[in-house]
């Protein structure tokens, strides 16, 4: 036979061969040929070097393959873990959240009724003391207002002046005892109706009508004490600028509200007192005894327009 045609059939037969497809004749022929022509030996060699390379580089590529998918496996392992502590945290801080808005408005709330309380009382004093200071934290005024109300009359006291009105009434008086004199008021508006002198805790009101929602986060609270008195602080604002209204645990009411600003600060000390106000206190007749008499009398016009008249009459 032909020496080259019996290469190229070797040569063919070379991966059936590395296989183990041929039969023990063939394979027999293969080996005998492979004993007596070296460059049939050496493509043999070659063939089978090839092949372990490629049956290695399979191997690289599936170990590869086996280690990516294992980062991945990995990766997304370390992102479920992730996501679970996100989503952890964040039902935490909402719960939180919850937790702060259901406090303030608790208090809110409590405050808020129990000043619609005091709106039906028949016999009050209401005492406000107004400290005002300078950014050096210096006093510069002190002014007491006190209240007094039985059956739809007040009295307004403050400094050297004295107020006199009533419920639903366009008629008030003031007294000037600095001045010796007393001013007769007829104006075309109601400047008070019952329970309206709550209205200078605007703080709770506003906090309670206005406050709504997630805005209602932005009030932070914190217990103090006030007169052995313990407190909840309601506070809006930053350490610049702030307002804090101290409530009273106890009976729910506002003992004293603070406004700061960079160059400004002052206290409102409240003092409520229920049932002590005598007749006496809140009589204008008087006005007609002899200790007025050398007072000078005036009588005021103190008429305004229908846009001021409906912002007083609120």
């Amino acid at each position: 036979m032909d020496k080259n045609y019996e290469c190229d059939i070797a040569r063919d037969l070379a991966i059936p061969y590395k296989e183990n497809l041929i039969n023990n004749n063939t394979k027999k022929f293969l080996e005998i040929h492979l004993n007596e022509c070296e460059k049939c030996k050496k493509y043999f060699e070659d063939i089978n070097s090839n092949i372990l390379n490629d049956i290695q580089k399979e191997n690289n590529k599936q170990k590869y393959e086996i280690d990516f998918l294992k980062k991945v496996r990995k990766h997304i392992s370390k992102l479920h873990f992730i996501i679970l502590i996100i989503i952890l945290t964040i039902i935490l801080l909402l719960n939180i959240l919850f937790i702060k808005y259901q406090s303030i408005t608790h208090i809110v709330n409590e405050s808020y009724n129990q000043l619609e309380t005091m709106r039906k009382s028949n016999n009050y004093t209401l005492t406000q003391v107004t400290l005002e200071k300078d950014y050096e934290g210096k006093d510069i005024s002190k002014i007491t207002t006190k209240y007094f109300y039985k059956d739809g009359k007040y009295k307004i006291q403050y400094d050297n002046t004295q107020i006199y009105c009533k419920d639903d009434s366009n008629e008030k008086i003031y007294i000037y005892d600095d001045l010796k004199q007393i001013d007769y008021y007829q104006q075309n508006y109601i400047e008070y109706t019952k329970g309206k002198v709550f209205n200078i805790f605007s703080d709770i009101i506003s906090y309670k009508n206005n406050y709504n929602g997630i805005y209602k986060l932005i009030l932070s609270t914190r217990s103090e004490k006030l007169d052995n008195s313990a407190c909840n602080v309601v506070r809006v604002g930053n350490d610049d600028s702030y307002r804090e209204v101290w409530i009273n645990k106890k009976n729910k009411m506002v003992m004293k509200v603070i406004e700061s600003e960079s160059t400004y600060y002052r206290e409102n000390i409240y003092y409520y007192e229920e049932g002590n106000v005598e007749d006496s206190d809140v009589d204008e007749s008087i006005i007609d005894t002899e200790y007025y008499i050398n007072y000078t009398k005036n009588n005021v016009i103190n008429n305004v327009s229908n846009e001021m008249k409906n912002i007083l009459e609120k």
